[in-house]
C-alpha cells in the first residue's frame, strides 16, 4: 500500500496538498513511501508502525524538519541525503544492523535529535548494541543534542561527576586496620572504650565521604529535573501541534462548506 493524494487530503483536511505542513499516517499498512512529490511545504512527516522497508520518495521535501519512521522494517539509511533541513529523526524499532549505515547521516548536518532506540533501551536497532554506535553518531552529527532520549549535555556532566567520584578514595590505612581485626574485636572496642579523638586522616576521610554523597545527590537531582522538564516540554509540544492541526482542518471544512 502506498500514499496517495486522497489519503493525504483525508488525513489533513486540506484540499491542496501543497499547503500540507504536517502529515501523520500511523498504522496505515504503508509499505512504500510515495505520492509526496507535491507536498513541498511539508515540515513534519510521521509514518510509524507501518511496513516500510526502504527510505525513498523524500528527495523533494527540502524543508522537512521532522521525520518519524519508527517501528518499520528499514535496514538502510539511504534516501535521507537530500533532507538538508532535517532536525529530528526517529528510527526506533527498525532493522539497521550495519553500523556503517550511520555514516550516511553526515549529509544531515542539522540533526539535533536522533532515536535508534527508546530511552529505556527498548525498540532498538541491532546496531545499537555495537560498541562504536555512539562514537560514530557523535562524529557524524556535530550538532546532535539528544541521542535516544538522553540529552548529551547531561551525559557529559554525569561522566565528569563519575570521574570526580573515582578520584575520591578512602583512607588506605583505615581500611587496612579494619581488615586485620575481627568484627568481634571492633565491636568490643567500640562498646567498651570512648571513641578516639578525630585525627586529620579520619577527618579527611569523613569529608571525602560527605563530598561524594553531596555530588551523588546533586547529580541525581539534576538528571531527574532535566528529565521531567524534557518530558513536560515534549508533551506540551505534541498537544499544541495536535490542536493546531485540528483547528486548521476545521477552518478548511468551514471554508469549503461556505463556498
Amino acid at each position: 500500500m502506498t500514499i496517495t493524494e486522497e489519503k493525504i487530503k483525508y488525513a489533513t483536511g486540506e484540499y491542496d496538498v501543497e499547503l500540507v505542513r504536517r502529515l501523520a499516517l500511523p498504522n496505515a499498512g504503508i509499505d512504500r513511501i510515495s505520492g509526496l512529490e507535491r507536498c513541498k511545504n511539508l515540515l513534519s512527516l510521521a509514518l510509524p508502525h507501518n511496513r516500510i522497508r526502504e527510505i525513498q520518495g523524500l528527495s523533494l521535501l527540502a524543508v522537512l524538519q521532522r521525520l518519524d519512521l519508527a517501528r518499520n522494517k528499514i535496514s538502510r539509511l539511504s534516501g535521507l541525503e537530500d533532507l538538508g533541513a532535517l532536525e529530528f529523526l526517529d528510527l526506533q524499532g527498525n532493522d539497521v544492523a550495519d553500523v556503517r549505515e550511520l555514516e550516511r547521516l553526515r549529509e544531515n548536518c542539522k540533526l539535533v535529535r536522533v532515536h535508534f532506540k527508546s530511552y529505556e533501551g527498548r525498540h532498538k536497532n541491532p546496531c545499537c548494541d555495537l560498541p562504536e554506535y555512539t562514537d560514530i553518531l557523535l562524529g557524524a552529527l556535530p550538532k546532535l543534542q539528544v541521542l535516544d532520549g538522553e540529552r548529551l549535555l547531561l551525559r557529559s556532566e554525569r561522566q565528569t561527576l563519575d570521574a570526580l567520584f573515582d578520584e575520591i578514595k578512602p583512607d588506605p590505612e583505615f581500611e587496612t586496620q579494619l581488615a586485620v581485626r575481627s568484627w568481634f574485636e571492633r565491636e568490643t572496642d567500640q562498646s567498651s572504650s570512648p571513641p578516639p579523638p578525630p585525627t586529620k586522616e579520619t577527618s579527611a576521610h569523613k569529608n571525602n565521604n560527605h563530598d561524594r554523597g553531596a555530588l551523588c545527590a546533586g547529580r541525581d537531582r539534576a538528571v531527574r529535573e532535566a528529565r521531567e522538564t524534557l518530558e513536560a516540554f515534549h508533551s506540551e509540544c505534541a498537544d499544541l501541534a495536535a490542536k493546531i492541526d485540528a483547528h486548521v482542518a476545521q477552518c478548511r471544512r468551514q471554508e469549503c462548506n461556505s463556498t
